[in-house]
């Protein structure tokens, strides 16, 4: 009977290790991820997305730049979003009247997060209240749609181009307005010449200094 007890009493103890050491790992985890700490020093707040992108419970919420909290459900409201958030209660200061929350990205494959502005001005939103929402930020995706966009109306003016319409598809295309062209700077090319070698009555004004002083002895009489 006294070994029974003396085992019994040394699993109790090893036990109470083993629940106490996952505690303090717990503790540990919680405390070095920084993600907003126990639910007592949390509070909600909630903010409002015409389209959250593929944003998910458990999403990182930043504020400045620094993970504060983490999403934790996202429910619709009518044709819109609401997401409800789990924020540390010490940056409460910082998220006011004054802030706005937009959606950015963990990382370049898409990983949605939600960014919110620190502002000293402003009152501190009280428990789940509303952080005003804005538009998002350019995503990789929305630079795809533009560079297509962009290459789509380059194709476009190309082929406009190579079917002679428009000022420069006429000049590559139409033989009898290039040479016009040609004849025109021929002709300007020309006309320089003459200028410079003082022929015809701009050429004399203009290296002559007797004929110009003349002319404006004239004009002033």
């Amino acid at each position: 009977m006294p070994r029974t007890k003396s085992l019994a009493w040394t699993e109790l103890k090893i036990g109470a290790i083993s629940v106490f050491a996952v505690v303090i790992t717990l503790m540990v985890i919680f405390w070095v991820s920084g993600e907003g700490g126990f639910s007592w020093q949390q509070y909600g707040l909630k903010t409002r997305f015409d389209n959250i992108a593929g944003l998910k419970p458990g999403a990182p919420v930043r504020v400045a730049g620094v993970e504060v909290g983490s999403v934790s459900s996202t429910t619709f409201d009518g044709s819109r979003v609401d997401v409800a958030m789990r924020v540390n209660r010490e940056y409460q200061h910082l998220i006011t009247t004054e802030s706005v929350a937009v959606l950015g990205s963990v990382s370049l494959l898409g990983e949605a997060a939600v960014d919110i502005t620190a502002a000293g001005a402003g009152q501190p939103i009280p428990e789940w209240g509303y952080v005003k929402s804005g538009p998002p930020a350019g995503s990789l995706a929305d630079v795809t749609t533009q560079a297509t966009q962009g290459i789509q109306e380059l194709t476009a003016v190309l082929a406009d181009v190579r079917a002679g319409r428009g000022t420069i598809g006429q000049l590559l295309t139409n033989d009898s307005l290039y040479r016009e062209l040609n004849g025109l700077v021929a002709a300007a090319e020309d006309v320089a010449q003459n200028v410079n070698s003082g022929r015809g009555t701009i050429g004399r004004l203009a290296t002559n200094p007797a004929a110009a002083q003349a002319l404006e002895g004239a004009l002033q009489n």
